[in-house]
């Protein structure tokens, strides 16, 4: 039994929608991490630096 065309194309077009999608969050989620980790660093360091330590 063949799968008619349109069906196979609109699976592997909504498979690869999920992967980008996929990639696309986890880059968001890296940047994010990334972002939160420098701004809590300079909180830390400008507190620091406000009590004289750093």
């Amino acid at each position: 039994m063949r799968v008619p065309v349109r069906v196979w194309v609109s699976e592997r077009s909504t498979f690869l929608c999920f992967i980008t999608a996929w990639f696309y969050a986890l880059n968001v989620a890296r940047y994010t991490t990334q972002f939160a980790m420098q701004w809590q660093d300079a909180l830390v360091c400008g507190m620091m630096r406000h009590f004289g330590h750093c």
